[in-house]
């Protein structure tokens, strides 16, 4: 904001706008991406893929103890 501009402060205004408007359009291209990720790994029932466990044995515990990123785990499906 610029002393000068006082009590308008139409720079900081139109700043405040654009940042705003840039956060809305990012918010709405991570949506449409993590939409694209999740069709790229299947379908839910596709995704449940850890090697020999059988999927009614697999905890929570289980998939943190192997130490994987969300990238490497292909049960892992992103909620939106």
């Amino acid at each position: 904001m610029f002393e000068r501009e006082a009590p308008v402060y139409s720079s900081g205004f139109a700043a405040i706008l654009v940042c705003l408007g840039v956060s809305i359009l990012l918010i709405i291209a991570l949506r449409f991406y993590l939409i694209w990720q999740n069709k790229k790994r299947g379908s839910v029932e596709q995704m449940i893929d850890i090697g020999d466990l059988d999927v009614g044995q697999v905890s929570a515990e289980d998939i943190a103890a192997m130490d994987k990123t969300d990238w490497e785990t292909n049960g892992f499906y992103y909620v939106y």
